[in-house]
C-alpha cells in the first residue's frame, strides 16, 4: 500500500532493537512499517514492536495499528474493516482478561474482567475520518483496485476471489466439527459448494463437516463497509462464539471487533487501530480470509492518510514526546497502567507457562520410563474427559458445585465424598465437573504440590479396567503432575524393562503411596464405581483407597460416584455423601436448549416460542422423576 518504498535509507536502529522496518511514504507522509515476529502475537508482543519503533524513530507523530481481527455479529462480515472510534461509555479500544476462551460446550471458564483503555491521539484523526465515513458511503474503496494493477502478482493473495464470494455465520451455540482437509477432500459436505469453506491452500479445519443447516449465509454484494465502533483487545484468542456475545453484552452490544494486540499498545503507543475482518471470533475460525483482511484495513489506513494534511503532522508532538510530557486525559499514571496491563494479560498464563516449560523439559529426561507408564494402560482418560466436559449444558451442575457437602470436601484434606444416583441422574457429567472444578481451583498457583486423578469405570472395558489398569492410570496421571517424575517410577520402569514384565498391584501400591505423599494435596476422582466389575476389583480398589486415604490423612481426598448398589453403599456409609440428581433448573436449562433449537428449526412463530417452551419444560420436569 506505499506509494514509494525507500530501499535506499539506512536505518541507525536503537540498542536492542530487533526489529525490522520497511521505509517508504503515503503520498506526502513518511511511513515506517514493523510487523510482529512471525508467530508471534498478544498484547506483550505488540507493546515490544512499538516501543522499540519509537526508540528508533523518535520523530513518529501518527501510529496506526493495521491488521485482522474477529467480527462481532449482526453488523459485521468478513472481508469489512473496522475502525477504532469512542463509544458514550467506553474509548476506543476496551481491554479484556479471562484465562480460557475456547469453546467446551458453551462453558465459559471464568468470569470477564474488563479494564479500558484511555486512547488519545498525536494529532486530531476525527475530521478525516468522518470525511472517509463520506466518501466510502458514495464510492467505497479506491485502493484495493490500486494494489491490484501495481502489484498483479499480489492479487491471487490479497484481492478478493471467488473462494470468498460466500459468507457463513454459524449459531453460536454450534460447536466446529473438526476434520483435516486432506482428510475431507473426498468426503464433501452438505454445503453445495465445498470450495466456498475451504482452499487447497488453507492449512486451518475446514467445515466440511459442520452443519449447512446451523449456518447463516451472509450478504456480500456491492462494497465492504467500514464500522466505525469499540474494538475489544486482549492476550488470548477467542475461539468461542459465547464468549464472544458475552463480551459484547458486558460493554454494552457495542463491540464490533476482537483482536490481540491493541492493549498492549494503547499504554506507550498511542494509536488507531484498524482491523480487517477475518472470522467471527468462534470455533469455525480459518484462514481463508486473513490476506483479503489484511489488504481491506491497508487501503483503509492508506485512505487515511490520505486526507491528512501533512503541514497538520509537522505542527504536532511526537508520540515519544507525549509520552515523556505526560498525555493521559486522567490522573491515571502511566507506569501503574502499563505495569497492570501486562500483570493482567501475562501473569495468568506464566505461572503456567513456565511450569509447563520446566515440566517438559524435566520429562524429556524421563521419556523412556514417562513411555512405559503411559503404555501399562491403554484407556485415554484424559480424551473421556474432554468429550464429556463438552457435552455439559452450560449452567448445570452449579447446584452441585456451590453445595456445602462439596465446598467442605474441597476445603478439608482426608475426607471421602460419596454421590449415589440413580441410573441417568448424570453422575459421569458431575464427575467430569468436579476434575474440571478442581483443575481450576489448584492448578494456578499451586504448581505441581496438589495432584488429581481420575477414571471412569465402564462396565463395557471390563478386560482393560482390572486393578492394576486402574491404578497404573492413577499413578500416570499423578506423575504427570510433576515437574520430576520419582525415582521410584525410574526403578519400577528398570525392574521391568529387561523382563519384559508388568509390575503387580502390589508394585504399583507402593509407588502410589510414595507419589501421595509428595503432594499436599492428592485428589482421587472414581467415576461409576458400580461398574468397576473385574473379578475381585472394585474391592480391592475401594481398599487401596482407603488405605492411602488412612496413611495420608492430610492429603488424600476421595470422590466416588456411584448406583444404589448395596456392597458400594456398605462401603462408604461413614463418608460425607451427597445424591446426585438432575435438578428442576438443571432439566430446564437442557431443555430451554434443546427446545429453542427445535422450535426455530420447525419455523415456529416466536411470539409462540415462550408459552410453549414453558409448557414443554414443565413436563419434561414432571416426568424425569431426577434423571
Amino acid at each position: 500500500m506505499l506509494d514509494e518504498i525507500h530501499e535506499d535509507i539506512q536505518v541507525s536502529k536503537a540498542l536492542n532493537d530487533c526489529n525490522t522496518y520497511t521505509l517508504g511514504s503515503v503520498g506526502k507522509h513518511n511511513v515506517v512499517v514493523a510487523c510482529l515476529p512471525k508467530g508471534q502475537m498478544g498484547t506483550v508482543s505488540a507493546a515490544t514492536v512499538a516501543t522499540r519503533m519509537i526508540s528508533t524513530f523518535p520523530s513518529v507523530k501518527i501510529g496506526l495499528l493495521v491488521g485482522i481481527g474477529g467480527g462481532v455479529p449482526p453488523t459485521v462480515r468478513l472481508g469489512d474493516v473496522v475502525v477504532s472510534t469512542p463509544t458514550t461509555n467506553f474509548p476506543g479500544v476496551v481491554q479484556w482478561d479471562f484465562a480460557v476462551s475456547r469453546q467446551v460446550g458453551g462453558l465459559l471458564s471464568t468470569p470477564i474482567r474488563l479494564n479500558s483503555v484511555v486512547l488519545p491521539l498525536s494529532i486530531d484523526l476525527v475530521f478525516p475520518i468522518s470525511k472517509l465515513e463520506s466518501l466510502h458511503a458514495l464510492r467505497g474503496s479506491q485502493h484495493l483496485d490500486e494494489m491490484g494493477e501495481r502489484w498483479p502478482r499480489l492479487l491471487p493473495r490479497y484481492a478478493r476471489s471467488a473462494i470468498l464470494h460466500r459468507d457463513f455465520l454459524f449459531s453460536a451455540s454450534y460447536c466446529h466439527v473438526g476434520e483435516k482437509l486432506e482428510d475431507a477432500s473426498a468426503q464433501g459436505s452438505g454445503f453445495k459448494d465445498d470450495h466456498i469453506l475451504s482452499s487447497p491452500t488453507t492449512t486451518s479445519l475446514a467445515c466440511r463437516s459442520c452443519d449447512p443447516k446451523k449456518a447463516e449465509e451472509r450478504n456480500h454484494e456491492g462494497e465492504i463497509q467500514i464500522h466505525y465502533g469499540l474494538i475489544a483487545s486482549g492476550n488470548q484468542v477467542i475461539k468461542d462464539a459465547l464468549s464472544r456475545d458475552r463480551l459484547n453484552k458486558q460493554l454494552g452490544g457495542n463491540v464490533m471487533c476482537i483482536e490481540m494486540e491493541a492493549a498492549g499498545l494503547m499504554p506507550d503507543f498511542p494509536c488507531l487501530v484498524i482491523r480487517g475482518i477475518c472470522d467471527y471470533a468462534d470455533s469455525h475460525k480459518n484462514d481463508l480470509w486473513q490476506e483479503y483482511a489484511a489488504a481491506t484495513a491497508s487501503a483503509f489506513a492508506k485512505e487515511l492518510l490520505s486526507h491528512v494534511y501533512s503541514s497538520d503532522v509537522h505542527k504536532e508532538k511526537s508520540i515519544q514526546r507525549m509520552i515523556q510530557d505526560g498525555w493521559f486525559t486522567n490522573s491515571t499514571d502511566m507506569v501503574t497502567l502499563l505495569t497492570e496491563i501486562v500483570v493482567k494479560s501475562t501473569m495468568s498464563n506464566m505461572q503456567e507457562d513456565v511450569h509447563s516449560l520446566v515440566t517438559r523439559f524435566n520429562q524429556d529426561e524421563d521419556s523412556p520410563a514417562l513411555e512405559w507408564l503411559k503404555g501399562l494402560t491403554p484407556i485415554d482418560y484424559g480424551s473421556q474427559q474432554s468429550d464429556f466436559l463438552r457435552t455439559r449444558q452450560h449452567g448445570t451442575g452449579e447446584w452441585f458445585i456451590g453445595s456445602e457437602e462439596y465446598c467442605a470436601w474441597v476445603a478439608t484434606a482426608g475426607q471421602t465424598l460419596f454421590c449415589p444416583g440413580i441410573p441417568g441422574a448424570g453422575k459421569t457429567i458431575m464427575s467430569s465437573i468436579v476434575i474440571d472444578d478442581l483443575g481450576k481451583r489448584f492448578r494456578s498457583g499451586y504448581d505441581d504440590v496438589v495432584g488429581v486423578a481420575h477414571v471412569f469405570c465402564n462396565y463395557k472395558r471390563t478386560e482393560h479396567q482390572r486393578l492394576e489398569d486402574l491404578l497404573a492410570t492413577l499413578l500416570k496421571q499423578l506423575a504427570l503432575e510433576r515437574t520430576n517424575l520419582p525415582k521410584y517410577i525410574a526403578s519400577l520402569h528398570g525392574k521391568h524393562r529387561n523382563k519384559g514384565t508388568k509390575p503387580s498391584s502390589g508394585d504399583l501400591v507402593e509407588v502410589l503411596e510414595v507419589m501421595c505423599a509428595s503432594f499436599t494435596r492428592a485428589f482421587v476422582v472414581v467415576d461409576a464405581m458400580d461398574e468397576c466389575q473385574a473379578e475381585g476389583c472394585r474391592s480391592a480398589l475401594i481398599d487401596v483407597l482407603f488405605d492411602l486415604q488412612r496413611k495420608f490423612p492430610n492429603a488424600v481426598s476421595l470422590f466416588i460416584t456411584s448406583r444404589y448398589v448395596p456392597e458400594v453403599k456398605e462401603k462408604f456409609q461413614s463418608s460425607l455423601q451427597l445424591e446426585i440428581h438432575a435438578t428442576d433448573g438443571d432439566l430446564s436449562r437442557y431443555a430451554h436448549s434443546r427446545i429453542d433449537h427445535i422450535l426455530t428449526w420447525i419455523c415456529v412463530p416466536k411470539e409462540h416460542r415462550l408459552q410453549i417452551r414453558k409448557e414443554i419444560t414443565e413436563k419434561i420436569t414432571k416426568i424425569a422423576g431426577g434423571m
